[in-house]
């Protein structure tokens, strides 16, 4: 009898080791699937992360680069031109970027930012195809990059395979803008206007079209005088971009700046000497040079003024694109002249506009939203 009570508690024994022995074993499988499932989830959600964050950078790269080619492009391009040609650049750089997915042109559309009002997708204009043109002004690039079957791209997944998911999609968006800010520029020739005659060419829509005479202390728009900062004394001259200059620059100094620019950078919202004396006439040549060729240069604009006579200083408030159309080097002073049209300018207060701008510039570009 005890020998089979023995017999049972063994073979009882022996079930309940197989039964715990069961249990561990399925709760191990259970905690090995679920380990595997977290890690190949964590393998997919790497990936989309990774994924995202190229998407991103190759955005941010290709509104830079857009917004860039907006501010700067080759000279005698027109309007049309800069305009491919910062859609061709922020595709180009995002492109560059962005080896799983496609950039299309329709992902890039330019634009204008009031900072005053902040980003606006109304203001954005998306190409349209050959021979398209934009309306108004523009000092922002807005791209997105998709990963998507539309760009020919997808994010891969390992554990979405198994619920039958075999891709994931993501897009980011980036908007750059020209600030209103202007840095510097280089290679400026020693003249300017005053903004307000800029104002009032960009106010019809077609700067090209009107005439401004500058030198001298008059600021003349289409035959009137403009209405512009002018200080008691008579004639400021030249614009000398030196520090301090102690006296006018020689003449073959003066030339060199004519013909080549100015070498140092020069500032806005900063003042400038001005150098009185018979100037337009020493430059006679290298005047009629750039009329002939139709140059375009840059000059400063100026919204103020320091001093009077051969003491006069003016204030930079931006810098402005000029071709040379005709000049006066002979008579009474105050009736020489210099003129021509505008073609562009960057200004502190918001006046972007097409066209062109010579010498080596410098505006800051910054990325002002990616929602």
């Amino acid at each position: 009898m005890q020998d089979n009570i023995s017999r049972d508690n063994r073979v009882s024994g022996i079930f309940r080791r197989r039964r715990a022995g069961g249990y561990v074993l399925v709760k191990t499988m259970a905690l090995v699937f679920i380990g595997l499932m977290s890690s190949f989830l964590a393998i997919d959600m790497g990936l989309y992360f990774t994924a995202q964050n190229q998407l991103q950078t190759a955005s941010d790269a290709g509104a830079l680069a857009g917004a860039g080619r907006l501010f700067k492009g080759p000279l005698n391009e027109s309007v049309a031109e800069k305009q491919y040609g910062a859609i061709d650049s922020a595709q180009e750089v995002a492109q560059s970027n962005l080896w799983f997915s496609s950039v299309l042109e329709e992902d890039i559309a330019l634009g204008y930012i009031d900072k005053d009002v902040g980003y606006d997708a109304a203001t954005f204009e998306i190409p349209a195809g050959a021979g398209y043109e934009f309306s108004g002004g523009y000092n922002a690039v807005r791209i997105r990059a998709w990963s998507d079957d539309a760009h020919d791209g997808f994010i891969p997944t390992v554990i979405g395979n198994v619920f039958q998911v075999d891709r994931m999609n993501s897009r980011a968006q980036s908007v750059a803008l020209i600030d209103d800010q202007v840095v510097a520029f280089t290679g400026l020739r020693p003249i300017y206007a005053c903004h307000n005659q800029f104002l009032l060419a960009a106010g019809d829509g077609n700067i090209s079209n009107d005439t401004v005479r500058v030198y001298n202390d008059r600021f003349m728009f289409n035959g009137d005088v403009a209405s512009c900062p002018t200080p008691p004394g008579g004639n400021w001259g030249f614009a000398d971009f030196r520090d301090n200059p102690q006296s006018a620059p020689g003449v073959s100094e003066l030339r060199s700046w004519w013909a080549n620019g100015y070498p140092g950078e020069v500032f806005s919202d900063t003042f400038t000497s001005t150098q009185t004396g018979n100037s337009i006439h020493a430059v006679k040549n290298e005047l009629a040079k750039l009329k002939a060729d139709k140059t375009v240069i840059t000059i400063p604009l100026i919204d103020s003024f320091d001093g009077s006579g051969s003491n006069t200083q003016v204030g930079i408030s931006s810098f402005t694109g000029f071709v040379v159309t005709g000049f006066k080097d002979t008579g009474p002073e105050n009736d020489r002249y210099i003129e021509g049209y505008f073609t562009r300018a960057i200004c502190n207060h918001n006046c972007q506009t097409g066209g062109n701008l010579a010498g080596g510039g410098v505006a800051k570009l910054r990325l002002v939203g990616n929602n």
